[in-house]
């Protein structure tokens, strides 16, 4: 049973990161949650735990239990019950897309666009620094700007807001001068 980012998953996923985030944000605990989620979402992708996991080696429920054990003295009873709950719904594999949703969630409460860069290359500072100032000037939010490496990016990039990508690619100029040129 591989678990992928399907629509099922996603809306599980954002019911628990919703419920969480909520109840964070009532205690006042939103970065202790958020860390303590990247540090069981790491757990859940290593590859032998997912393994041990989705073939049923090791039950959700043992786990859990060996999870509580060596996390005791890092995570508070809400976060123990937090990993119950998800041990006996079997969705212990679903922590990554949690903190994903969490994330959203997040940045949305601190008014900040998360936003990835498509690069052919690293970007340096200053770029960054140009892309960031119009982008927050555009949008009129802060903005957390993260740039990805992609080999299939001739040069210029494309940026992904959400579900928004404005692609600014060389190849998409040509393509547009292209169909331009035809008409």
């Amino acid at each position: 049973m591989e678990l992928s980012m399907n629509n099922k998953n996603v809306t599980i996923a954002r019911s628990y990161a919703k419920a969480i985030f909520h109840f964070s944000k009532e205690h006042n605990q939103i970065e202790y949650w958020q860390e303590i989620l990247k540090l069981l979402s790491n757990i859940f992708c290593e590859k032998e735990i997912k393994e041990q996991l989705q073939h049923n080696i090791v039950s959700e429920k043992k786990i859990a239990e060996l999870l509580i054990l060596v996390l005791n003295n890092k995570i508070n009873n809400f976060i123990k019950n937090f990993i119950k709950i998800l041990s006996e719904n079997k969705r212990l594999l679903l922590i990554p897309f949690i903190l994903k949703e969490f994330k959203k969630l997040y940045y949305q409460y601190k008014n900040i666009l998360y936003i990835k860069v498509f690069s052919a290359n690293q970007l340096n500072e200053k770029q960054i620094t140009i892309l960031k100032n119009s982008l927050k000037k555009k949008f009129c939010i802060n903005i957390k700007l993260k740039n990805e490496i992609n080999k299939n990016i001739i040069g210029g990039f494309l940026i992904k807001i959400n579900d928004l990508v404005i692609d600014c690619s060389i190849k998409n100029i040509i393509n547009n001068l292209n169909k331009k040129m035809q008409s």
